[in-house]
């Protein structure tokens, strides 16, 4: 066990540094754009700070933070995990299944008896851990967007909350899908016209994620856990998702169209090192010292990720994915989590997209303490 939070702080900057150094060597494919420092970089406090003063100031009304009724504080995981690692229960996870943590919180959430995580934390932490394959799993969550939708169509939407594969879940998307589609994709729409709008009234230029959130708080009535899991779920969608079907596309070619909507819109504020912005929708290969980097069997053979527009727009999305879970979990396990995710993940990551990642893990207990404030 960590021995301290500061200990487990002071591993992850050196771990950020490190990667954030190795991503600026000079030896890439000499036709590559070049990975520089990234100046469009904002701490992740700043963001949520921002959205929540121009809120305030231009709607003269509070902004509120509430936790999950089942919220546990950092001991207690700390006791599960040990409990975990003791149970029999622990003997059915298979040896892949283990990490450089013992054992990953995302199959502890699926294959570990019931009474070890709360069921909603464990719910909420398996939906961050995926990817939206559809309209529907916008809904997964009760969010803004989950409550605008139950307005919208008159659907009880309690069931959308069971697992994917569940028959039920299932028969009940396929019956309301029309009506389904028709609610989130409109909803999407008007978020993303807003932002299509600012751009416009700034001749052009990208906006910042806290003029995204600041509009989401006002849909959201002021409700920054809300509004912080809105933000996840728009983010995954405009990095990840046909706009029009809702459908996954991934690292498709169809997937240029995000990327140039991304690039075209948001501000890349993620992680000192390196910008989507600068990038194109070509694919370079590991050369030099990238080369040692094992490869993936489910990515595009010999990508050198750092300079892979699809992947680098992923940062917008795996920030706020963060963020949110801070409503659900204390932050030293979000943060042990998401290193977890890191480890088995890095080949199909690469090191600038990991830096970013690990810069907002070192900002989360500061954003805790601003946003329980509140």
């Amino acid at each position: 066990m960590l021995k301290s939070p500061d200990t487990f702080d002071s591993f992850i900057e050196a771990l950020a540094g490190s990667l954030e150094d190795f991503s600026l060597r000079d030896d890439r494919d000499p036709r590559a754009p070049e990975i520089k420092n990234n100046p469009y970089f904002k701490p992740t406090l700043k963001l949520i700070f921002d959205a929540v003063s121009g809120y305030r100031n231009r709607h003269g009304r509070k902004v509120h933070f509430t936790r999950i009724n089942e919220f546990q504080d950092d001991k207690y995981y700390f006791q599960i995990l040990q409990d975990a690692a003791k149970s029999p229960e622990s003997r059915k996870i298979n040896s892949g299944d283990r990490s450089l943590l013992g054992y990953n919180l995302s199959v502890l959430s699926y294959k570990v008896p019931e009474q070890f995580f709360p069921p909603e934390a464990r719910r909420v932490w398996s939906w961050s851990d995926g990817g939206i394959m559809g309209f529907a799993d916008c809904l997964s969550l009760k969010s803004g967007f989950y409550d605008r939708a139950a307005i919208k169509t008159g659907l009880d939407l309690r069931i959308l909350e069971l697992k994917s594969r569940d028959p039920r879940r299932i028969d009940f998307i396929q019956a309301h899908k029309n009506i389904i589609d028709s609610a989130v994709s409109q909803d999407l729409y008007e978020i993303k016209n807003h932002v299509e709008q600012l751009v416009k009234a700034n001749h052009g230029q990208p906006v910042s994620a806290s003029k995204i959130l600041e509009f989401i708080l006002d849909r959201d009535s002021g409700d920054l856990a809300k509004s912080l899991r809105d933000m996840a779920i728009f983010s995954k969608v405009m990095a990840r998702n046909n706009f029009s079907t809702g459908e996954f596309v991934g690292y498709s070619p169809e997937s240029v169209v995000n990327q140039i909507w991304m690039s075209n819109h948001i501000f890349d504020e993620y992680g000192r090192v390196g910008s989507y912005r600068e990038l194109d929708e070509n694919f370079y290969k590991y050369v030099g010292k990238m080369s040692i980097i094992p490869r993936s069997w489910n990515m595009v053979d010999d990508v050198d990720q750092d300079l892979s527009r699809i992947n680098q727009v992923g940062k917008f999305p795996h920030a706020w994915n963060i963020l949110f879970l801070l409503e659900i979990l204390p932050p030293v396990i979000i943060k042990l989590g998401v290193m977890d995710r890191q480890y088995r993940t890095f080949a199909t990551q690469g090191p600038v997209k990991t830096a970013a990642d690990l810069r907002t893990l070192l900002e989360l207990s500061a954003i805790e303490k601003f946003v329980t404030s509140l």
